[in-house]
């Protein structure tokens, strides 16, 4: 009876090492050596004080649980914790002493072997570990250590195997198998755990992933269920609605934007839902901080895996430039369409006006020589009539030629508003019954232009005004000059009989008139006619100059052309040479300046020279001089301009340098439209040359030469 309760006693010990190693977490130590030499140490422990509670069978000779100990720690814990547990179970044991001191550690090895090598049949085959195993592991272990008993001395072997076989055969297998189960359960549990623990941090790690790739996304993406309850969100959404994620949850679209915005929000919603397809929408939107953007969203349903409706996707992407950019092309596509119609009207110009104005100066010249001569009042009044007829003939010659050359404006400076008055005193026996208004505004700035363009245009824009007035019993004409910041702007307006709406899109196309045959509205006085072509060179003038106009009209109540022209300096400001000092990197170079207009000339050499850019540059007015030039010095650089006076122009002079020099970098300066179409081609062929269109903002001059320095030279 004492040797059954101290089998119970030696199994509530092994229990006890069981809930140790679960408790205290022995198997969570992170350095698996550590694991190892303390899972060790403990069961070499628990071996010690199983040994001090043991079955003594006679003097020397005891039995305890320490070899079902040792197996169930070579089967469960490995080959390094054993080790250490039968170096400190079997030291202990010989250490004890007894006639069985040495059988006694025999056991202990062969126990813990041959759980080591169950462990490794279980492994290398696959085995389910069950309670049977276990129990077969236990019969096997148990005959084992009986086996050992052979070892004993003769006298002693028959009595102890008949003493203990028939408890250890049926008790300790049970035991085995029980303690094995419990710490099966336990490596169960814990393997469980440790899955769930890699499967958390997997998911954590993809829901990580997740979120990083929909932040990282610049669209805005927010998901919604049924109810139109905000469920999550990206951080692009979280900027467009001003508020984060958490907070955003739970909200509906009525607590985000205005009911407006909500409603329209609501109802696409509930159509998407209705529809179960995915919708597409875009529309203008104002983010917190004022940005204005064209947002294309698109709406999806999204469903779970058993096929339920469980909301809505939405993306939103900023699709403001793309749209710029389209309408671009398309203004783009409809200048070109202009300049073809353009081109074509200009061919058949070019080919008539020289015989055209050639007939006539003959039907003029004899008209007049006839008036000197008339004495008949009828003839006379008929001789008129031709001259009135052939002198607006001549003009309508005159805005032909103008309308079909497609030449580069020759630049220089002057006030504008001594322009208009030359203009005014001009056309003064037209103006005659008009009140001409004049307000200039002070400090306006000398205008970089064509004088010949900019004069002509003023005439076209002031002979509509004489035109529009002409049924006014009261015609005034305002002539407005002023320079609101960057650019040079002057106005033409009139009390006169205005643009009808629908026409106000079609008046700078050429052959549109609202005069003679096409005054349906009885506008203007009988006998005026338009040429069509007056408003399309305003237009193509001003364009020209990197301009712009813009009119506001009202029928019946007057018109107002507004000309917008860029303001060029005659050197920097102290603010550009402050930013240019700060952003350019090449300074004291040798350049050469290659421009026919003196104006333009004169400010090109102003910026290179002086502060901060400190270049030293030599000039030339004619492409023989800038090749002379090319050929006596070495220069870092060429500014060079197309037209140029003479026989040779810029590209004959660029095809002079090339044939020695590949290197040098040259910048063009041209506005001429033959040579900006033909730049494109030429800049893929070298690029050490690059184009600069004028006129031309200083800064951007200085920045262009800059620019062509930082490019690597190139063979």
């Amino acid at each position: 009876m004492d040797s059954f309760f101290e089998l119970l006693n030696n199994a509530a010990l092994m229990l006890v090492l069981c809930v140790i190693y679960d408790t205290f977490g022995i198997h969570a130590i992170a350095k698996k050596n550590l694991q190892y030499c303390v899972t060790g140490v403990l069961v070499g422990f628990i071996g010690i004080i199983v040994m001090l509670n043991p079955w003594s069978l006679q003097p020397g000779v005891f039995f305890d649980t320490r070899w079902v100990l040792l197996s169930l720690c070579g089967l469960f814990f490995g080959l390094t914790p054993t080790a250490i547990a039968v170096i400190i179970t079997g030291s202990f044991r010989l250490y004890q002493g007894g006639a069985g001191g040495i059988v006694g550690t025999v056991v202990i090895v062969v126990t813990a072997c041959l759980g080591l090598a169950w462990r490794y049949w279980n492994a290398k085959y696959d085995k389910p570990l069950g309670w049977k195993q276990l129990y077969a592991f236990g019969v096997l272990v148990q005959l084992a250590m009986l086996s050992c008993m052979a070892l004993m001395p003769a006298d002693m072997r028959i009595p102890i195997i008949k003493a203990i076989a028939l408890p250890i055969l049926i008790i300790y297998p049970v035991l085995t198998m029980l303690i094995g189960l419990v710490l099966k359960k336990q490596e169960d549990r814990r393997n469980a755990e440790k899955e769930l623990m890699e499967n958390r941090r997997a998911l954590s790690n993809e829901r990580g992933l997740l979120r990083g790739v929909i932040n990282s996304i610049p669209d805005l993406i927010f998901f919604k269920n049924t109810k139109g309850t905000y469920l999550g969100c990206n951080k692009p959404f979280e900027s467009f609605v001003g508020t984060d994620e958490q907070s955003l949850l739970g909200k509906t679209d009525f607590d985000v934007f205005d009911r407006r915005t909500a409603e329209f929000l609501q109802k696409e919603d509930d159509h998407m839902f209705a529809i179960n397809k995915p919708i597409i929408n875009e529309k203008w939107v104002n983010y917190p901080d004022g940005k204005k953007a064209l947002l294309s969203t698109l709406k999806t349903p999204f469903k779970d895996l058993d096929g339920t409706l469980q909301g809505l996707v939405g993306i939103s992407r900023d699709i403001t430039e793309r749209r710029q950019a389209q309408e671009e092309k398309i203004h783009a596509q409809a200048i070109a369409v202009d300049r073809e119609k353009l081109a074509l009207v200009g061919q058949i110009a070019g080919k008539m006006a020289h015989d055209f104005n050639n007939i006539l100066g003959i039907i003029m010249g004899n008209t007049e020589l006839s008036l000197l001569d008339c004495r008949e009042a009828e003839t006379r009044k008929t001789l008129e009539l031709i001259l009135v007829q052939t002198i607006r003939g001549k003009n309508l010659t005159k805005n032909l030629i103008a309308f079909a050359k497609d030449q580069e404006p020759r630049q220089e400076f002057f006030r504008i508003s001594e322009k208009i008055d030359l203009v005014v005193n001009l056309m003064k026996k037209d103006l005659e019954g008009i009140e001409i208004i004049k307000e200039d505004s002070p400090g306006v700035p000398e205008l970089l232009a064509d004088p010949g363009m900019i004069e002509h245009a003023l005439v076209n824009l002031i002979q509509n005004s004489i035109h529009a007035t002409s049924m006014n019993k009261s015609p005034q004409i305002f002539i407005r000059t002023y320079c609101p910041g960057e650019n040079i702007c002057f106005e033409v307006e009139d009390n006169g009989c205005g643009i009808p709406k629908e026409c106000l899109e079609n008046i700078f196309e050429p052959f549109f008139t609202l005069k003679g045959t096409k005054d349906v509205t009885g506008s203007y006085e009988i006998g005026i006619k338009g040429t069509g072509y007056g408003m399309a060179n305003v237009k193509k003038y001003i364009e020209q100059h990197k301009g712009k106009v813009s009119v506001a009209s009202e029928f019946g109540s007057g018109t107002k052309f507004i000309i917008s022209l860029p303001v060029i300096k005659k050197e920097l400001t102290v603010e550009e040479k402050s930013k240019i000092r700060d952003e350019i990197t090449h300074f004291e170079k040798y350049i050469l300046l290659v421009e026919d207009e003196t104006a333009i000339a004169g400010v090109q050499y102003r910026l290179l020279t002086q502060d901060p850019c400190n270049h030293k540059v030599d000039m030339a007015n004619k492409g023989q001089v800038a090749i002379d030039l090319f050929n006596r010095n070495k220069y870092d650089l060429i500014s060079l301009d197309y037209v140029l006076p003479g026989k040779m122009n810029g590209m004959d002079v660029y095809n002079h340098i090339r044939k020695t020099n590949k290197t040098t970098p040259i910048l063009f300066v041209s506005g001429n439209i033959e040579f900006l179409e033909s730049i494109k081609a030429l800049k893929q062929k070298d690029i050490n040359i690059d184009h600069i269109s004028k006129p031309c903002q200083n800064k951007d001059y200085v920045n262009a030469v800059n620019e062509l320095f930082e490019k690597p030279l190139t063979k």
